[in-house]
């Protein structure tokens, strides 16, 4: 199977979190952390090498540090239920 797509554009869903974070409210979606400019990155819940899916449904805010850990991986079960 071939996927039509092959690089990732979060560049939409991230101009909308920006606009979120003037207000300063925004924070990861993993682990609850103020999220910043700098700090903002998008993560694909269902990983791009799993599913090469940019739509928004599919990018949530999280901290860059929380996105690299998580990295191409589904997320854990632990992490779901924390945050519920």
């Amino acid at each position: 199977m071939d996927w039509p797509k092959s690089e990732r554009d979060v560049s939409t869903a991230r101009k909308r979190a920006l606009t979120l974070l003037d207000g300063g409210g925004l924070r990861c979606v993993w682990s609850d952390k103020r999220l910043t400019p700098d700090t903002l990155a998008m993560d694909h819940c269902l990983p791009f090498a799993v599913w090469p899916c940019d739509d928004l449904w599919n990018l949530l805010p999280v901290h860059r540090e929380v996105n690299g850990k998580k990295s191409d991986r589904l997320p854990l079960t632990a992490m779901l239920r924390n945050r519920q």
